[in-house]
């Protein structure tokens, strides 16, 4: 789950359906995961399942019981994932981890602008996936950041050092940039 903290409140934030559509669609197994974890919420998976009936072919009856589940019945979203989820192949959960990792950092990338604490959702995001190793140097501007007004950094530098660390570590590792939106 993404927090962020806005002052004496907090607010959880869910990766946008229509990014993950565009950045990179989910299999089932992997939107499990997301929703294990509280990164996308009832309306991401029925815009997953609606883009997958738009295919054509001969849809699951899970897949169309989601399309026309109502937002008040989440009790069986899970249920009706995990059916769907049972036909694909199993796939690694530290695969899945890395991908949702990517999937998060390249929507906080595009939407930077739109954060109002932008290094705060970052240093947030790096904590819940529990520092990884392969974001070591924006680790270690996360941790000397400890204490220092974070909308001061956002406002002096409009692009921000972490939002420059962001995207050098999508161009050295190969992994592509955000679509902007």
């Amino acid at each position: 789950m993404i927090n962020v903290i806005l002052g004496t409140h907090s607010k959880t934030l869910f990766v946008p359906s229509d990014f993950i559509l565009a950045y990179e669609p989910m299999t089932w197994i992997e939107a499990i995961w997301g929703i294990q974890q509280g990164f996308i919420n009832h309306q991401a998976i029925v815009d997953m399942a609606e883009s997958q009936l738009s295919k054509g072919g001969d849809p699951e009856e899970a897949l169309v019981s989601l399309c026309l589940s109502n937002t008040k019945e989440e009790y069986n979203l899970e249920e009706l994932v995990r059916t769907l989820a049972a036909k694909e192949p199993p796939e690694d959960e530290s695969q899945i981890k890395q991908k949702w990792l990517q999937v998060i950092l390249a929507w906080i990338i595009r939407d930077w602008h739109n954060f109002s604490n932008p290094p705060g959702v970052l240093e947030n995001v790096v904590a819940d996936f529990g520092y990884p190793n392969e974001l070591e140097e924006i680790n270690r501007a996360v941790a000397g950041m400890a204490g220092v007004s974070r909308e001061a950094e956002t406002r002096s530098e409009p692009d921000g050092f972490f939002l420059q660390l962001l995207k050098k570590h999508f161009v050295d590792h190969g992994m592509p940039l955000p679509p902007t939106m």
